[in-house]
């Protein structure tokens, strides 16, 4: 008689089993279905957008005679050096990053989030082009975030 209850319980969960395979089956199709549509509407952008420049200044001149590229010393200007207080050689570094989220709830309507993320990094007087990435990256970054929703109305 043993047997037979454990048969039935197999029997039993067996059913079970098989109805629960059926209704997890079912609602992943369903949630397969919503991340296709999702998919087919979604984008995800990114930007990286590097920009690095330095200015090395020597020797002030000018233009000699216009419409020419003969060029004199200006006077009393003294040249820099380096240390100087008059010294303008530079070094810039910028990194602007933006990633934007876009989904197209309906035709022609579209929402958009967007996250845009800026690091700046200038040194007046030196303008040695190895630019160090942690100085620039250690700053304060400017964080901007927005929305926008547009709606499709037809006419």
């Amino acid at each position: 008689e043993g047997e037979r209850d454990l048969q039935q319980w197999q029997v039993r969960l067996g059913i079970v089993a098989a109805s629960r395979a059926q209704a997890v089956g079912e609602w992943q199709d369903r949630q397969f279905a919503t991340l296709s549509g999702l998919a087919d509407n979604l984008s995800l952008q990114l930007y990286f957008q590097p920009y690095m420049t330095t200015g090395d200044y020597h020797t002030p001149v000018e233009l000699a005679n216009p419409d020419s590229y003969d060029f004199q010393p200006i006077e009393g200007v003294p040249d820099f050096e380096l240390g100087d207080e008059n010294n303008r050689d530079f070094r810039y570094a910028a990194v602007n990053t933006n990633v934007v989220l876009r989904y197209e709830y309906s035709a022609g309507s579209t929402f958009f989030f967007v996250w845009k993320q800026a690091y700046e990094s200038y040194l007046r007087g030196n303008n040695d082009i190895n630019i160090d990435l942690s100085d620039l990256f250690s700053s304060q970054p400017e964080n901007v975030f927005l929305a926008k929703v547009t709606y499709w109305f037809e006419i």
